[in-house]
């Protein structure tokens, strides 16, 4: 069965390609539309996963290379935003702010529930050193008074 007999089957099945719902049939033609041209370029199990990830990196505009530090990097929040204190946010990993003193992402946690729902918050802060890669912790249960306790052994200063 290809990807493209596959995702119509699924959607058949769930009644999505009937017109019922114009957005959600077009969201499956889209899909479709897409899986058409996987199907052309011929991957094999090894090379379709890597393209899926690099792929999910880019349609989430999250940075392939590392992140540099380097000021070309950087958007200046305007003041009255932040209270009137100096502040830039990474212009390809809009996650990564940095003030005069330190850098951190804002996404560098999330924590999961027993249901398996996620969230962040000010607990998500990590401090960044560069060169960085972003990644995201997923944290279950109560985890975060270690994460704390890990970063402040550390010695490590962030928002």
């Amino acid at each position: 069965m290809s990807f493209v007999e596959h995702a119509t089957s699924e959607f058949n099945r769930l009644g999505w390609l009937n017109g019922e719902d114009e957005m959600q049939k077009q969201i499956c033609e889209n899909v479709i539309e897409i899986l058409e041209v996987l199907s052309s370029q011929h991957h094999s199990g090894s090379t379709l996963p890597y393209l899926m990830g690099v792929l999910e990196d880019c349609v989430s505009f999250k940075p392939i290379a590392p992140l540099t530090g380097e000021d070309s990097e950087w958007n200046e929040i305007d003041e009255c935003i932040t209270g009137g204190k100096k502040m830039w946010q990474n212009k390809r990993c809009s996650s990564v702010l940095k003030n005069e003193e330190s850098v951190w992402d804002v996404n560098g946690i999330t924590f999961i529930d027993k249901h398996g729902i996620g969230w962040t918050n000010s607990d998500s802060c990590v401090p960044v050193q560069f060169p960085y890669t972003p990644k995201t912790i997923k944290m279950k249960d109560n985890w975060i008074t270690k994460v704390k306790l890990f970063f402040r052994k550390k010695a490590v200063k962030w928002a």
